[in-house]
């Protein structure tokens, strides 16, 4: 597989090291079968409400979002989709 996206390889390399994290933290990966789907659904929901925090976060800081540029936006909203796609794809194909 060629991957020509700087995006997309930063992407993937966040996954990487998000698994690392795991495993150092957890002494796993995400293939374990210890959980059920109710579990991980569970566990996606927390990542979620923890992203929606972070979101919140972002909208009280001292920049208020509304002083962003468009560019600024754009990209701050495809950072958001993208770990949410990422926390929906691997909680689909697992449970």
């Amino acid at each position: 597989m060629i991957i020509k996206s700087k995006v997309v390889t930063a992407v993937l390399e966040d996954i990487a090291g998000r698994e690392q994290a795991g495993l150092r933290k957890y002494g796993t990966t995400v293939d374990r079968q210890d959980l059920s789907p109710q579990e991980w659904r569970q566990h996606m929901y927390e990542e979620l409400l923890d992203a929606a925090v972070y979101c919140k976060k972002q909208i009280m800081a001292e920049q208020p979002l509304r002083t962003l540029t468009p560019h600024e936006l754009i990209e701050m909203k495809e950072q958001y989709l993208k770990k949410i796609q990422a926390i929906d794809y691997e909680f689909r194909t697992r449970g």
